[in-house]
């Protein structure tokens, strides 16, 4: 006994500050460990553990889910301060006895694991589902006003509470997979006797007229109009009978013209040259939720009150970005009544209203968002890989993105982002211009002045107008340009073509100069040296297309001469006489 006393008392001693000899976490020996070498050996598990998918295994299936989908964490504090405590009871004869058993066998401390309880019930729920055999749950439907009441079958599946135990035992291990959960013949969760009471209780529900009262209108809910707002819903082993708050509101929204009124944002009146703010309107609505609870708790009439809705974007918001004024405009034209107009129109529609804050940049990309039919957006003509025009969804709305693009420029705002067209198009101010493809190719501007930008677009038939309403902020700006640096004429593409004549050519295709671009943004400001910004363009040129026959012309046929025929000789005069 002397001998073990002193054991312990030297145990003690030595392992001041640090974890006894003989104990393990999950596996892991961390005896005569400090509390710093612990944490750290407890941390690689840790991370371990909450990084790799949990796998399990119910009867003949396998299920897989992140760890993050449950919340699952290792408390390496608390796993430590508990294996620290490993050994050093308040009890001397199992302090004793626990410094010999150590030596045979190790103290084992689990993992301090901590999940969403609420995320693992639902998971162990929807694998009990997914591999039940035979089993169900009793429910209640509502078809129209009749109430079908859904009787309970046991069968084969999880067995939820052993499953939950041997998960903990699991990840106390520092185990992820597979880990086998228990399965086999369970009963349903929701019995007979939670059916009957739930369907009682909805029918007493259907039984009587519902009265709202809101203000002046008082609204009459038969059992018809009721009925898809009631919900049954399972918890635990039993069901719960309540009315949905949005449901109810649908409801009732038909009687409710007149009272409510949705919240009205602030905007801005524009005029060409100025902008001033227009109030923000609050809204009413009913609140539906404590209706709901009251008519679930079975009253018979409620009352409803009405609740003030704010607008997302108030007065005082309006006011405190100092849109006043016109700071820039431009207008395109284009051609009337062609399918890229309508693109062009959807696009101006879409952007029309917008507002970047100070220091906010503007994404065109981002906030027309893909060009698809759902949208509106018809097939027109783009710009194909070949420098020729194809077919696009949405084709036309580089004009949009062209005439931001000069409201940009003469706004003097901070060009982010933009590509010209890869041919130059006459339609355009050459070098100040700005193509568009979704995700790849954006238009994107910065708001570098202390107030808001107010985008407004606007379009007829032939043309389109995008101007910006803010705050000039003290600056102007002036154009210098378009100058041509450079010109490079077209080359020339040589198609074999043997359907031609032999050795004869013809142009298919006209091609077009390129041209390298100088546009000079100048900006001034009172009482400061000018800015100069310097935008260069390149435009590809456009080849030459030329048909042709290699093979060679046959040479001319050589005209046929007749042979010569020798004159006949001369019959001499016959003798007179």
């Amino acid at each position: 006994m002397l001998l073990l006393v002193g054991v312990a008392l030297l145990e003690r001693v030595t392992s001041r500050g640090a974890i006894v000899g003989g104990v393990e976490i999950a596996g892991t020996d961390t005896g005569g460990q400090s509390e710093d070498d612990a944490t750290a050996s407890v941390g690689v598990i840790a991370r371990r553990l909450e990084s790799e998918p949990v796998r399990v295994r119910i009867g003949p299936s396998e299920e897989v889910i992140a760890p993050a989908t449950i919340g699952l964490r290792v408390d390496v504090a608390e796993t430590v301060r508990q294996a620290r405590a490993a050994g050093r009871g308040d009890n001397p004869l199992a302090v004793l006895l626990g410094t010999v058993l150590r030596r045979f066998r190790p103290d084992e401390v689990p993992l301090a694991v901590t999940v969403d309880e609420g995320r693992l019930r639902a998971v162990l729920d929807a694998w009990r589902r997914a591999t039940a055999v035979g089993l169900r749950d009793g429910s209640v439907r509502i078809e129209g006003v009749n109430v079908v009441e859904v009787a309970p079958r046991s069968g084969i599946g999880l067995r939820e509470r052993r499953a939950r135990t041997q998960l903990f035992e699991a990840w106390g291990d520092g185990r992820s997979g597979p880990i086998v959960l228990s399965y086999g013949a369970v009963r349903p969760n929701v019995g007979r006797a939670s059916v009957v009471a739930a369907a009682d209780e909805v029918r007493e529900l259907l039984r009587r007229p519902r009265t709202v009262v809101v203000g002046p209108t008082t609204v009459t809910l038969s059992a018809a109009a009721l009925a898809p707002s009631i919900t049954v819903v399972t918890r635990g082993r039993r069901l719960v009978v309540g009315v949905d708050p949005d449901r109810l509101h649908a409801a009732l929204a038909a009687d409710l013209v007149g009272v409510e009124r949705p919240p009205v944002d602030a905007t801005w009146s524009v005029d060409g040259t100025s902008a001033t703010v227009v109030p923000a309107v609050l809204g009413v609505a009913l609140d539906t939720a404590p209706l709901a609870a009251e008519i679930a708790a079975g009253k018979l009439r409620v009352v409803g009150t009405l609740s003030a809705i704010p607008p997302t974007r108030d007065t005082a918001w309006a006011e405190s970005l100092r849109i006043t004024e016109l700071v820039s405009t431009f207008t395109t034209t284009h051609s009337c009544c062609e399918g890229r107009v309508a693109n062009i129109h959807r696009a101006a529609d879409t952007i029309d209203n917008v507002v970047v804050l100070p220091g906010e940049t503007f994404s065109l990309n981002e906030t027309l968002g893909p060009r698809t039919i759902e949208k509106g957006y018809v097939p027109a003509p783009a710009i194909g890989e070949d420098l020729g025009l194809v077919e696009d969804v949405g084709g036309g709305v580089s004009q949009v993105s062209t005439t931001l693009f000069n409201a940009t420029y003469f706004g003097g705002y901070e060009d982010v982002t933009h590509e010209v067209h890869s041919i130059y198009l006459s339609r355009y101010p050459k070098g100040r211009e700005a193509t568009l493809n979704y995700p790849s190719i954006d238009n994107e501007f910065r708001n570098d002045t202390d107030a808001g930008v107010l985008i407004k677009a606007t379009y007829t038939n032939t043309s389109i107008t995008i101007s910006f309403y803010g705050s000039r902020a003290g600056r102007s700006v002036r154009s210098e340009g378009p100058n041509t640096l450079e010109t490079i004429e077209p080359p020339i593409e040589y198609i074999d073509d043997l359907t031609l004549p032999p050795g004869t050519e013809t142009v298919t295709k006209e091609g077009a100069r390129g041209y390298v671009v100088e546009n000079i943004r100048i900006i001034s400001r009172e009482g400061q040296a000018d800015a100069r910004e310097r935008f260069v363009a390149r435009y590809q040129a456009v080849p030459t297309k030329i048909n042709r026959n290699p093979t060679p012309a046959p040479p001319p046929p050589v005209p046929l001469v007749p042979p010569e025929v020798p004159a006949p000789a001369a019959i001499p005069p016959a003798p007179a006489g």
